[in-house]
């Protein structure tokens, strides 16, 4: 078993942070380079990590499976700051809302050794981030970590699928 650390986020070497990622599959990535600001934030890699790091919230573990509300939504903040909010709507639909803009949970509570991954069907992303200031953002700091989990949960899922 292993675990994520980067330098710098959270946690130590020896004693990893927490967290709850929010992976959108290989659809909602393909359909996401086929909108022209989509196209655009992932030549800018840096706007491209930020959003995927609105898809993580840090130092809390949030298993869907035991959320016992329905129809009310929870909020978190996400590791760019940002107010992303979960809503179960029924036993068997969650939601992941950002703004206006809203991803179904596909596949949920995949552990992982110092967190828990959820799977999405959309990149919670609109044309407000092509302007956003993200100066002041930990990005480049985050964005091993951000590929590592990537990554990683990419082998997990192929592994799944054979």
């Amino acid at each position: 078993m292993f675990f994520f650390y980067v330098p710098g986020t959270c946690g130590t070497q020896y004693s990893p942070c927490q967290f709850t990622f929010f992976v959108p599959n290989g659809t909602a990535t393909y359909n996401y380079g086929l909108t022209g600001f989509g196209q655009t934030i992932r030549r800018d890699s840096a706007r491209y990590r930020y959003i995927l790091r609105r898809l993580i919230i840090p130092n809390q573990v949030i298993s869907l499976e035991r959320m016992p509300t329905f129809g009310n939504s929870q909020r978190y903040t996400s590791d760019t700051g940002e107010e992303i909010m979960i809503k179960k709507e029924t036993e068997n639909t969650v939601r992941l809302l950002w703004g206006s803009m809203s991803a179904r949970v596909i596949m949920w509570d995949i552990g992982a050794t110092n967190g828990i991954v959820h799977i999405i069907d959309n990149i919670l992303s609109d044309t407000s981030d092509l302007s956003r200031d993200i100066s002041g953002s930990t990005a480049t700091s985050s964005s091993i970590f951000v590929i590592s989990i990537v990554s990683c949960l990419w082998i997990v899922l192929q592994r799944l699928e054979y």
